[in-house]
């Protein structure tokens, strides 16, 4: 059994057995025991190809680690299909525990072992938590097998299979010629049965690989900051609803954003906004691409999944690059027990980053909103109709939280920051101003110190009390508190062209750029600002720019008109 006090980790765990093992050992045992010999050779041979090690045998066992769980289910596969005598092989992703003679223990090891017992001679198992962690085509080569209940333990887990479906494609027979050369060398050099299981493995992932359906690609927008992405650097994708319930959607986008704003609050990290992200699939299959439109090195890909008070919060921290993962852990909590696992992720992503985190940004990161699930179930929904600019259902579902828990001071500032954008877009009545004005006095009796309150603040004097020195000292405040928040850049931006210091304007929207690169109201402001400063030809490179990836955008188009008006075209 594992100690609960020895440091853990998260790895993907191969298990496998040979099949009819006791039987084949009364009938021929010294065979067995030669053949088995021999399959070890193969078996560290295919782990270490995919990246993995055996760490633990037993007999015909044989327990294998893998830091990727797409490599793992590759490894499984060939595994499965290669080895000889016939192998049962289970695949599960868990908490496991470091032992100093490089074995691991924990529920992680067990689950595999025991999804291994029900597997077929020449078939894998693989739990539903592996291959949410897994992208990319193989994935599409899954197929449900039910849920199963696991021997000696209590619970009952949904499992998949390797089902390939697809037609022979017609460019695997010249790879075919190529690997029955390399049959006939490793026959000469290693004996039959390596070199046909050898074969049989590459034949199998050649033909596979060719037969995959590929991901359709679509040209990519450029980037405005496009140096090389700091190491240091995230994009936080939507994260995924597992939820039986769909109505959870909201929560799960409510997870992703409060994970998100505090990344944000990291100085030393550079944190892609939302607004930029909210649009890309939960997991997407080119990463690369992605983190090049995106600058960022790093992509953290997320789901969640809810039941009554119980969440599941499962994440990935993967090197863009390499598609590689630095990082991933599984969260099993209450729902009251929801704002440590926020905060537990952004200082663990800080961390496998090499990103330094202050003493006050830990405390911003740790802050416990609310005690009430409800009242926080009901910010969620009002930050989900926020971000979608429906002042109407976020007023009403913000009124909720305050009223369940009247010291929720993040949802004053909420419900006061919508009303101030109500203010400034079409309702200036003296009620709503009032409104406004008493929701961010409650929040700021109740947290004056937080950033959100703060913000919201800034926001007042903005957009309801129209005092734009006194809202940019308050922004200004904010780009030290909150470094990568693309809405105090473009608030300082617009304020500064109201007060007529363009390259400031300028220099802001270009940092809120940085952070905010498929924003098109971001985008479009900057253009917009450098032909207010009659700087032609950097307003159209900017504009083709916004017109690559919105070629529709007829506000662009507009702007792009009056340049070459300007310049007598």
């Amino acid at each position: 059994m594992a100690d609960d006090t020895q440091p853990r980790k998260l790895a993907t765990i191969v298990a496998l057995d040979v099949a009819g093992y006791s039987a084949r050992t009364e009938a021929d045992e010294a065979r067995t025991t030669a053949e088995v010999a021999a399959l070890r050779r193969v078996i560290e041979a295919i782990a270490s190809r995919h990246g993995g090690r055996v760490f633990n045998t037993a007999g015909d066992g044989f327990m294998l680690e893998f830091g990727s769980s797409l490599a793992a289910v590759e490894a499984a596969f060939e595994l499965a299909e290669t080895c000889e005598p016939k192998v049962r092989v289970g695949v599960h992703v868990g908490d496991v525990v470091p032992q100093p003679n490089g074995d691991l223990l924990g529920h992680g090891v067990n689950v595999a072992a025991r999804l291994m017992a029900q597997a077929v001679p020449g078939s894998t198992l693989i739990s539903a938590d592996v291959k949410r962690m897994m992208r990319g085509p193989l994935v599409q080569s899954l197929r449900p097998k039910g849920t199963v209940k696991l021997a000696k333990m209590s619970e009952a887990i949904e499992v998949f299979a390797f089902t390939p479906e697809a037609p022979l494609h017609p460019g695997l027979r010249a790879r075919l010629t190529n690997l029955w050369a390399q049959r006939l060398r490793l026959r000469s050099k290693q004996g039959a049965a390596a070199g046909a299981a050898v074969l049989l493995a590459a034949l199998i992932f050649a033909g596979w690989r060719l037969i995959a359906p590929v991901p359709e690609r679509t040209s990519q927008p450029p980037i405005i900051n496009a140096a090389a992405a700091p190491d240091a650097s995230v994009a936080v994708l939507p994260f995924e609803n597992l939820s039986a319930d769909k109505d959870n959607a909201f929560f799960a986008a409510g997870i992703q954003d409060e994970i998100l704003t505090r990344l944000t609050k990291i100085g030393s990290l550079k944190v892609i906004s939302r607004t930029s992200t909210a649009h890309l699939s939960s997991r997407p299959d080119n990463l690369p691409e992605i983190a090049r439109q995106l600058g960022v090195a790093n992509i953290l890909e997320g789901s969640v999944q809810r039941q009554g008070n119980a969440v599941r919060v499962n994440v990935q921290l993967i090197k863009a690059s390499t598609d590689s993962h630095l990082w991933a852990e599984i969260y099993d909590r209450k729902l009251d027990n929801i704002f440590a696992v926020q905060s537990e992720i952004a200082i663990a992503v800080a961390a496998a980053l090499s990103a330094k985190v202050t003493g006050d940004e830990k405390q911003e990161i740790a802050f416990k909103p609310t005690n009430n699930t409800k009242a926080y179930d009901a910010y969620l929904r009002g930050l989900a109709f926020f971000r979608k600019r429906d002042h109407v259902n976020a007023e009403h579902t913000l009124q909720i939280a305050v009223k369940l828990d009247p010291q929720f001071a993040l949802a004053w500032a909420l419900l006061a920051k919508n009303r101030a954008g109500q203010i400034h877009v079409s309702d200036r009545s003296p009620s709503r101003r009032a409104a406004a004005r008493a929701a961010l006095d409650v929040a700021l009796r109740l947290q004056p110190d937080l950033a959100e309150v703060l913000l919201a603040q800034a926001y007042y004097q903005y957009y309801v009390e129209r005092d734009f020195a006194g809202a940019r000292r308050r922004f200004e405040s904010m780009y030290t508190k909150w470094p990568n928040n693309s809405d105090v850049m473009a608030a300082l931006s617009y304020i500064a062209r109201r007060q007529g210091r363009w390259d400031e304007a300028t220099a802001f929207l270009r940092q809120a750029t940085a952070v905010d690169p498929l924003s098109l109201e971001i985008r479009h402001a900057l253009a917009e600002t450098v032909f207010f400063t009659r700087d032609f030809s950097g307003a159209l490179h900017l504009l083709d720019e916004v017109l690559n990836i919105w070629p529709d955008d007829s506000r662009s188009l507009g702007v792009k008109a009056k340049v070459h008006q300007a310049i007598g075209h």
